[in-house]
């Protein structure tokens, strides 16, 4: 019988080795497991940082693009505001050159007038004053159109401006986290700080 379970002891004996090569395996593993634990986290929290900064990028990205478009149109609406503005100038100096010739010729009608004795230069049938009267009227005229003129170039500039704070807001859910720092950046380029209210 002692000859005939040999084998079976052998047997036995074998596998009692492998299973304790393969516990120190598995000890050997969950000390390397251990060492390497800390470059496991180390490494996940790297990946998680550049994904968060991947997202962030891509925000700044859509800011980025935002901006330039901000400045490209403040270019244009630059432009339109130096026109705007050299035209009142131009219609300013013509303004106060007609006011000078107003006063001129209210002066000559009022010395017309007090040569004639008349009490109403507008009014009144002298020959002598009716041309001064016509080209007084003329200037008069005139003032009243460069007046309306400058007032519309005015609403004009309001309206370039009332457009370009709209846009922005239209355009301001499109970009990343909005601030009020960013927003203002924004509405300086149009030049005023009322815009956002129309928010």
């Amino acid at each position: 019988m002692r000859n005939e379970s040999f084998p079976l002891r052998a047997e036995r004996n074998a596998i009692k080795k492998q299973n304790c090569e393969l516990k120190i395996q598995i000890v050997y593993l969950k000390a390397q497991y251990q060492r390497n634990k800390p470059f496991h986290d180390t490494y996940n929290a790297l990946k998680a940082g550049v994904e968060a900064q991947s997202e962030q990028q891509k925000v700044l990205l859509k800011d980025i693009d935002f901006f330039q478009k901000q400045i490209e149109r403040k270019n244009i609406l630059n432009g339109e505001f130096l026109r705007i503005k050299s035209e009142k100038n131009k219609l300013r100096f013509q303004n106060s050159l007609l006011r000078r010739d107003v006063e001129e010729l209210f002066g000559k009608l009022k010395a017309n007038q007090s040569r004639a004795g008349q009490d109403d230069f507008f009014t009144a049938g002298k020959d002598t004053a009716g041309p001064l009267r016509d080209d007084l009227k003329l200037k008069l005229r005139e003032l009243q159109e460069i007046r309306e003129r400058v007032r519309a170039m005015e609403e004009e500039n309001d309206a370039l401006l009332l457009a370009h704070a709209q846009q922005l807001c239209k355009e301001r859910p499109k970009v990343g986290p909005w601030t009020p720092q960013i927003f203002n950046r924004g509405v300086k380029m149009a030049q005023r700080n009322w815009a956002y209210e129309l928010c």
